[in-house]
Formats: structure tokens, sequence, C-alpha cells
């Protein structure tokens, strides 16, 4: 398994997570994956490594808008990598996206949340068979309150040691 990252993480320590972490869950010691590839330099270098299945879980910003698009969905074409974006929609360009299931580049995809969010009922993307849509609902949990509340005394922790607290929402 490989990741990709903006930002080096070339040793142990580094790919250590110091956020929350449920007990049993994640990576708290950082030694997955196998390989990391890093920078805006090496997307294109991780994207053609003969990926099998992409998944996607990058954050909206401006960097990060559109960053799938025709030059990257034609190096899943060797292997014709299914694509899984359970992150923000804004990340995939949908025309692009639409080209490369038509075109076979990629085997499918599985889309959580869509750009234009919601998508209309005549869009284009509701007729392929090899194209899944969910409900806006990947990050539901039976368990959301309770970790809402672990994370709100983990921050209240970390700030009181006059730590950075974990803070994973980036908008626009």
């Amino acid at each position: 398994m490989h990741a990709y990252t903006l930002h080096q993480r070339p040793t142990a320590k580094s790919r250590k997570e110091d956020s929350f972490t449920e007990p049993g869950l994640g990576d708290p010691e950082g030694e997955f994956p196998s390989k990391w590839l890093y920078g805006k330099d090496q997307l294109n270098v991780f994207l053609a490594s003969d990926l099998d299945l992409l998944v996607i879980i990058l954050p909206q910003t401006r960097d990060m808008c559109g960053i799938l698009d025709r030059e990257q969905f034609a190096l899943f074409s060797k292997r014709r990598a299914y694509v899984s974006n359970p992150g923000r929609g804004a990340v995939i360009n949908t025309n692009e996206l639409i080209e490369a299931l038509e075109s076979s580049k990629i085997r499918g995809a599985a889309l959580d949340v869509t750009d234009p969010e919601t998508l209309p009922a005549d869009h284009k993307l509701w007729k392929y068979n090899n194209f899944t849509i969910t409900p806006h609902c990947a990050g539901n949990s039976n368990h959301y309150t309770e970790r809402v509340l672990k994370i709100l005394a983990y921050n209240l922790v970390r700030r009181a040691q006059n730590k950075e607290v974990v803070n994973r929402v980036k908008s626009l």
C-alpha cells in the first residue's frame, strides 16, 4: 500500500499520528503504508504506480480543488484503477471523471460527495453502471456524538498543555 501527502514524512517519528485516535483504530504509530510519496511534483508518480484502487480523502482547499482531472485519469489507464472518494467532491473534476468512465480509463468510481452537491436528477453520472453514489453519509456512525465528545475532551487537554488541537476542517 502506498500513500500520497503534500508534506514529507521521511522518518517513523514523522509518520506517527499526534492526533486523536480511537483505541484499536487508525495507524497512530505510523507503520503503514509501506511507501510514502509527497509533494505536488510526486503526485503523478504516485498516481502512475499501478494502482488498483485509489481512495481519496483530501480536504477541500484551493490546492486540492480539481486535483484529479484528465491528466491524472490518464495515468490510471494502465491498470484501470477504481476511484473511491468518501472525502470532498470538488477534488475531482466531474466532467473529466465522466470522460474517464466513458473511455474506460478507470474501472469505475464511488463517490459520497459530488460536485455539484446535490447531484441533479438529470445529471449524466446517474446513467453509469460502474458508478456508485452514496448520500453524503461516509462520515456517519452510530458513535458519532460519542466520538465528537472524546475529541472535544482531547482538545481541551491539549489546549491546557499549549499543544495544537485537532482541527480537520479545511475550507476554501
